[in-house]
């Protein structure tokens, strides 16, 4: 009896501590779950700390370079690439291409485009399978340059006479660098690659430079002089000019005047346009392609005295050999320059009785040249569309079928009156006065053209 007793009483206390110990259980399971409670007000510490934690304990891949669609490719050369948006808001990306060393030719960039609008290895081509984000690239260059091998600006607009513009990608140790995990970084050794894109631009018309035939801009033995920026010392004048605010060269003109007109395609252009004068043909000529010439005897067929003048709208139509699109260029003459290219020498009166008798006048210094008076002897015509003879046309007894006159005397040599009577030299622009009207220089008058 006493035995059944003790058992009892064992099994009592046995279910008693299996009691407690579940209540233990249970407190325990309550305050885990208030921390858990507490912490939730605070997801950014906690999701901070779990970031920078397993950031620091990733081993996953080392970030690498894709090719066209995400292919590795066999060459570096194929990863050289740059993207622009294009006007339905598309990103289109443009890579490098190792068949082609002579470059890629892409064509059709709208001429309203910035040079900044091209974007130069900027992560696209790069990838990390953990999916992590290439933070930064280096090892690598690029620069832009024109056709004329001129280096060009970030902030200019593409423009289609320069082109096909050289973009030059270069790289050598380019390092990949990643934001997290390791290893994040990359590296490439070589010993150097390149990539050169030649981008083209759209155009409304191939004809860019009016080229006159003398180019002189400066030499040695002046202060002054140069050029505009609407004048290219290679190329010469622009058809669509910013510095002359719109005007169209020439605005002068003489007998035996020499000009080329160029296309995109510059020396080649007689290989792909026929050239003809369509208005004002009696006077300018086709010489030789796209050279041009104001007929040297014009003054023979046109007489100021009777107000008998020259046209003064002209239109010169290009037609490509291929395609047989028609394209024109037309300008105005507003001063006409007539030298006296036989008699020689006169004294101030003499010459403005000679120019009053055929209805015209003397040149001022101004319109004859734009050299700086103030500089003296050494000044120098800068090329420019100003309206000014030497500004358009440069050194005047260059043009050799012309009337002007370069005398063999040391004092008198290439000077002619002016209506101020400053005499200019139009060799190269330099202005004297010696206020002695009796002096003997050369003659030139000035017949408007209206």
């Amino acid at each position: 009896m006493l035995k059944k007793n003790y058992i009892k009483i064992a099994r009592l206390v046995l279910k008693n501590y299996q009691y407690c110990n579940i209540l233990d259980k249970l407190n325990k399971i309550i305050v885990f779950l208030s921390v858990v409670s507490i912490l939730s007000f605070f997801p950014s510490v906690t999701t901070l700390a779990l970031t920078q934690t397993t950031a620091e304990k990733i081993h996953g891949t080392e970030p690498y370079l894709v090719g066209e669609n995400g292919v590795i490719p066999a060459d570096l050369n194929d990863v050289l690439n740059f993207y622009i948006i294009d006007d339905k808001g598309n990103k289109k990306i443009y890579y490098g291409n190792s068949v082609l060393p002579e470059g890629t030719l892409t064509t059709g960039f709208p001429e309203n485009m910035k040079i900044s609008d091209f974007k130069i290895m900027d992560g696209d081509g790069f990838r990390d399978d953990d999916g992590d984000e290439v933070a930064l690239i280096t090892g690598y260059t690029y620069s832009w340059k024109d056709k004329f091998d001129r280096e060009v600006k970030s902030d200019e607009l593409l423009d289609p006479c320069r082109a096909p513009y050289k973009l030059e990608i270069i790289a050598e140790n380019l390092q990949l660098t990643t934001k997290y995990g390791i290893p994040i970084s990359k590296t490439y050794e070589n010993p150097g690659l390149s990539k050169t894109f030649a981008i083209d631009v759209q155009y409304h018309t191939p004809i860019c430079y009016v080229k006159p035939l003398n180019m002189d801009t400066n030499d040695k033995n002046v202060t002054d002089g140069g050029h505009t920026a609407d004048f290219l010392p290679d190329a010469g004048f622009k058809t669509s000019t910013i510095a002359s605010q719109g005007r169209i060269w020439p605005t002068t003109a003489f007998g035996g005047a020499v000009f080329l007109l160029l296309t995109r395609d510059l020396d080649k252009t007689n290989d792909h346009y026929t050239f003809t004068v369509t208005k004002g043909g009696d006077v300018l000529q086709v010489r030789n392609g796209n050279e041009f010439i104001f007929r040297p005897n014009l003054w023979e067929d046109y007489d100021p005295y009777y107000n008998v003048k020259p046209p003064y709208q002209y239109t010169i139509e290009a037609k490509n050999k291929d395609t047989n699109e028609v394209y024109e260029y037309s300008f105005e003459i507003e001063k006409w320059a007539k030298p006296d290219g036989v008699y020689g020498l006169w004294t101030f009166d003499e010459v403005k009785g000679n120019c009053d008798i055929v209805h015209g006048s003397l040149f001022s210094a101004a319109e004859l040249t734009n050299s700086d008076y103030n500089i003296g002897p050494n000044a120098r015509f800068t090329r420019a569309l100003d309206g000014t003879l030497q500004g358009e046309w440069g050194r005047l007894p260059a043009y050799e079928n012309s009337a002007w006159l370069f005398g063999p005397g040391k004092k008198d040599k290439g000077y002619y009156w002016t209506s101020d009577w400053t005499e200019v030299f139009i060799d190269n622009g330099a202005q004297i006065s010696d206020r002695k009207p009796k002096h003997k220089y050369y003659q030139v008058c000035k017949i408007m053209a209206k």
